[in-house]
């Protein structure tokens, strides 16, 4: 199981997003962050549990999620969204 967090705000978002992060060290001490402008992600894992990046950014679209979730019919679902075939094992 991860621990996954998220600050929004119109200020520093780094300080802020490493106090909540930190306070999710009670479900392990592997994770990572991400900042954008005004927004933070973060999430907290035991170590072996992470199966995948639970955060995940987008460059050319500007897209940022944090997720610890299951995709059931996967080709389904990115033949649907366009998601080239060389891109869906990473997902």
């Amino acid at each position: 199981m991860k621990a996954i967090c998220g600050i929004l705000s119109r200020g520093d978002v780094d300080a802020p997003l490493a106090a909540v992060s930190a306070g999710l060290h009670g479900y392990g001490t592997e994770g990572g962050e991400w900042t954008g402008e005004g927004v933070g992600l973060g999430f907290r894992s035991r170590p072996g549990v992470a199966d995948g990046q639970a955060l995940q950014f987008d460059p050319e679209a500007s897209l940022a999620c944090a997720a610890d979730a299951r995709l059931d019919d996967r080709e389904t679902l990115c033949a649907t969204l366009g998601v080239p075939p060389t891109e869906r094992a990473g997902i």
